[in-house]
């Protein structure tokens, strides 16, 4: 049923919201008193000029014990509000509301003066204040009123007009230092955009405030000179105006006029001093970001936070009760109280702490942090002496920086483990915390690859032979130096334990370091083409987005190839950039262009050994690349897969003899070829025929084939 209108309503009768809340009369009328929107504005700029018409007309001693009354409330009001209030800028008005409130009070004791000087007499509030607060004392009058003077201009408001006036020098530079953190947070993902602009326009409004109240400081200053001028003012014009004009002699005129004076500089300098003792506060508060809490609790939770404090200060306090003529009772009142306080905050704290230290015996504490995991580390057996094991460390170490200094290749630094539990070897070497390879540290015997049939033959124990893998997946075996130096024919690769942890270290580390290479590597290079060649860094930005430059690059560092050679490599991004999109197509050309130092890296007297597919093996890969919206794959028979990698293993290992062989192939077909033997045969790069320099001889030394025995391709769906 619909509410009638409020016409309607009988008076005084309830009134019923839109949302069905019943209000009471009073309810009533104080919403409509209420200023709200517009309303406040008309109200606000109403209260201004009529202040303003206060100087100038005279108000009757009725009302001007009302806005004197008004006067003292509001100043009581503002700073019990300043003790609630949780942030400096929760009252961000405040320095336009002392501006009003400091002319409201001139407008007063404008209006009292001309009240005293020309009717003898200004209300009940200024005479109660001239007959009771000082007892109708002048000279008593005069020296409170002095003093409430001076510790209003010298004490608070000298020492808020300094605090204010740090504070707003202080907030100005730090501005654009907090405005960068703002923005890299949000660009970090810690804050969304409305948050960020959120703390954006606090940080403005911080800074404005505390500007704003450097100057309202200034006012505070002006307010207590002129309370000084006035009552200067009204006491020659009250005794000028008994004498000369009313006839009065001195003495009876300084009795009337001299009291009413002195409570009416007292009415005006008592919410002088409380409004500069609001401000006073809301500056010299520390405002926490993350909010914070009202004054009185903040000061309730410092000070009782050190009992310790409060019981010797009670010792100070019955100390000074004790010396002669001291009131003994009171300092001991006192004394006890601050023991008492001291003493029970002491015993809350203790139990506070044994109720946490059982609750962390009894219950399990839920982990509110994690650590990352490292990226490589080396952990060692306890049973091997701190020399070997730092030896270990720094072989490790040397291995990553020749990789550095080699490829550019920096991959994250080694972190060390001793005394590490290891049961099934004397070291081992983690990737992301998961073991890569372990070995066991047989400073006596050496190690090379077994080819000469199975090696359990050789009746050596377990641990003396290596699982097959690593080089073309021939198994290694570790021998007595004697028994290795006398195999005919000689191994190629005989080496001692540390030998193979570097051998093993490097393997790992070109195996998984370029997944490393980001794009803050990126940056920095782009960094570096800055400050060398501005030009040519602008051209590459144009050419090059920096997520497709650091894919590039991790391929090239996938496939072991140097990026040392940046201007190269720039150039070669800046020529195909804006022609080729795809990484894989892209890092073709950068190789085409980088073919010198490719084919230098595994040349001997630029003599490349090389294995060779024929032609009708490398037709049958490339009709088997299927390409896709994810990139491009091999889709090649599993059997003949295996067929090709075993073939090609056994090419490799009969003929590297300790050499550098490569693997040649057709420009299109490289990257996937690439692919496929690099898992089985990680140290034999593929080099496509565009990369071959002309003065480079090659040398086939093997051809590899592999009967297809009409194998048909994988279906595509």
């Amino acid at each position: 049923m619909p509410l009638p209108p409020p016409s309607s309503a009988p008076r005084g009768a309830p009134r019923v919201t839109a949302a069905g809340a019943i209000l009471s009369p009073a309810q009533a009328l104080a919403r409509q008193i209420a200023p709200r929107g517009e309303r406040a504005e008309i109200v606000v700029t109403a209260l201004v000029v009529a202040v303003v018409f206060a100087m100038l007309l005279p108000v009757p001693t009725w009302l001007l014990d009302l806005l004197i009354a008004t006067n003292l409330c509001v100043s009581a009001f503002m700073i019990v509000l300043v003790m609630q209030v949780k942030q400096t800028t929760g009252l961000s008005a405040f320095p336009s509301l002392f501006l009003v409130t400091t002319l409201f009070r001139v407008a007063l004791s404008v209006a009292s003066t001309r009240q005293i000087l020309l009717n003898g007499e200004a209300g009940h509030i200024i005479a109660a204040f001239g007959e009771i607060v000082v007892g109708g004392n002048l000279v008593v009058g005069l020296v409170v009123f002095l003093v409430l003077t001076v510790v209003q201009f010298i004490v608070i408001t000298k020492g808020s007009e300094r605090v204010a006036e740090v504070s707003a020098r202080f907030s100005l530079d730090a501005m654009p230092g907090r405005q960068m953190a703002i923005d890299m947070e949000r660009k970090a993902g810690g804050i969304t955009q409305e948050e960020a602009k959120a703390q954006r326009d606090g940080l403005t409004e911080e800074s404005q405030f505390f500007g704003a109240m450097d100057g309202t400081m200034k006012f505070a200053k002006g307010d207590a000179i002129v309370g000084i001028v006035i009552v200067l003012v009204n006491l020659l014009g009250g005794l000028s105006v008994g004498v000369l004009q009313r006839g009065m002699s001195a003495a009876d005129a300084l009795q009337v006029y001299a009291i009413l004076t002195i409570g009416d500089g007292l009415v005006a300098q008592i919410p002088a001093l409380l409004m500069s003792m609001t401000a006073g506060l809301l500056v010299t508060r520390v405002s926490k970001p993350t909010g914070g809490r009202a004054i009185g609790n903040e000061l309730t939770a410092q000070l009782l936070h050190q009992p310790k404090a409060w019981v010797t200060a009670s010792g100070a306090m019955l100390a000074f009760g004790l010396l002669p003529g001291m009131p003994l009772l009171a300092f001991a009142g006192l004394a006890t109280g601050s023991a008492a306080v001291g003493l029970t905050m002491m015993h809350r704290k203790l139990k506070t702490e044994r109720e946490e230290a059982q609750q962390r015996e009894a219950v399990v504490e839920a982990l509110r942090d994690f650590d990352l995991v490292r990226p490589f580390a080396l952990r060692v057996s306890g049973r091997i002496d701190p020399e070997r094991a730092q030896r270990a460390l720094n072989l490790c170490r040397q291995v990553r920086n020749r990789l550095v200094r080699r490829l550019a290749l920096v991959t994250p630094q080694i972190d060390f483990d001793a005394d590490v539990d290891l049961d099934h070897a004397d070291l081992e070497f983690c990737h992301g915390e998961v073991p890569v390879f372990s070995l066991r540290l047989h400073e006596d015997l050496r190690t090379c690859t077994w080819t000469r049939g199975d090696a359990i033959d050789l009746g050596l124990p377990a641990d003396q032979i290596e699982p097959r893998g690593g080089l073309a997946c021939a198994p290694r075996v570790w021998l007595p130096e004697a028994q290795a130096l006398a195999l005919d024919p000689k191994p190629t690769d005989l080496g001692d334990c540390w030998e193979r942890l570097d051998e093993l270290c490097e393997e790992t580390l070109l195996r998984v370091g370029a997944m490393y290479f980001g794009m803050e590597e990126t940056q920095k290079i782009a960094a570096w083409c800055n400050r060398k060649t501005p030009e040519v860094a602008k051209e590459l930005e144009r050419a090059v987005p920096s997520s497709r430059m650091a894919e590039v690059l991790r391929r090239l560092l996938t496939e072991n190839v140097s990026i040392r050679n940046l201007p190269m490599i720039i150039n070669a991004l800046i020529d195909w950039g804006p022609r080729e999109r795809d990484p894989s197509v892209l890092t073709e050309c950068v190789r085409a262009a980088l073919q010198r130092e490719i084919c230098d890296a595994h040349a001997v007297r630029k003599e490349l050994r090389a294995l060779m597919f024929d032609s009708e093996l490398e037709a049958q890969i490339r009709a088997a690349i299927r390409q896709t919206a994810y990139g491009d794959f091999l889709a090649l028979d599993a059997d003949l897969t295996d067929a090709i990698l075993d073939e090609t293993a056994e090419a490799y290992l009969a003929n590297h003899e300790g050499a550098r062989l490569v693997m040649i192939c057709a420009q299109d077909v490289r990257p996937h070829i690439r692919k496929l033997v690099a898992d089985r045969i990680p140290p034999l790069a593929v080099i496509g025929m565009s990369e071959l320099p002309p003065d480079f001889r090659v040398n086939v030394r093997s051809v590899i084939s592999v009967p297809l025995d009409g194998r048909a391709l994988p279906e595509m769906y």
